[in-house]
């Protein structure tokens, strides 16, 4: 009687055991769905950066060449106004001409 009981409480201890290896292995796959969970926001992260990475760098590149326009136009505007002050003196320069006549 007392090997039957002895084997009762064996076969209980090995049941609370199953138990909590069961519960644990319960808490370990919460976990792990967890961490997978994560692993896939952590490459929806990365995969943004990469997207803001490559806009940074399309910005970076519109304004240097918005800075190269922007200092052509300053070229253009200078050319236009030497072209103005030499069509201005083109317009004196019959006048000069006549004068230079009559001078000699």
């Amino acid at each position: 009687w007392v090997a039957h009981q002895q084997n009762i409480m064996k076969l209980k201890m090995k049941e609370e055991l199953i138990s909590s290896v069961q519960a644990q292995k319960s808490l370990l796959m919460i976990k792990a769905q967890k961490l997978q969970d994560s692993v896939g926001e952590v490459a929806a992260l990365k995969s943004e950066i990469a997207l803001k990475e490559h806009q940074v760098a399309q910005a970076d590149e519109l304004r240097e060449q918005h800075e190269q326009l922007a200092r052509s136009l300053a070229a253009m505007q200078g050319l236009e106004e030497r072209c103005a002050a030499a069509q201005a003196k083109l317009v004196r320069l019959p006048k000069l001409k006549l004068r230079l006549q009559h001078l000699q």
